[in-house]
């Protein structure tokens, strides 16, 4: 069977909380290519995979969470906190819900960006530098 996954059938997580009201998020996994030109290549650059890394961002409606929600629910003060602090985390990307494919790994923030319209949602944005491979899951 084949199911087209759509933005409400995933689930963000961050040290295991889940990130509610997401608008956007979006992730890269790429490898930096190693120059192994020589005379032989006669002029054409020959390449090969070299260091693996990865990054993203998410970016989510500006809620204040308290109570109970704060237990389970990812905050933008949780991840001002997490950038401050400079602490390395865990995010989970579900996508397709139980049948679908997840990805995790281990990653530190770069930034976090709030945006304040005029008119509309405040939001927020983070960049994620990963810290060890995005791996998805069996």
């Amino acid at each position: 069977m084949i199911n087209e996954v759509i933005g409400t059938e995933v689930a963000i997580k961050v040290n295991s909380k889940t990130l509610g009201c997401a608008e956007s998020a979006n992730f890269s996994t790429k490898f930096d290519m190693v120059d192994v030109s020589c005379m032989g290549s006669k002029g054409f650059k020959t390449q090969k995979p070299g260091a693996e890394s990865w990054d993203g961002s998410i970016s989510a409606v500006f809620r204040v969470i308290n109570g109970d929600d704060a237990a389970t629910n990812v905050s933008m003060k949780d991840m001002y906190t997490i950038l401050r602090s400079k602490t390395l985390f865990d995010i989970e990307y579900e996508l397709g819900g139980l049948d679908g494919e997840v990805f995790t790994s281990k990653a530190y923030l770069t930034n976090v960006d709030i945006s304040i319209p005029k008119d509309g949602a405040v939001t927020w944005t983070a960049n994620l530098v990963g810290a060890a491979p995005l791996v998805m899951e069996a």
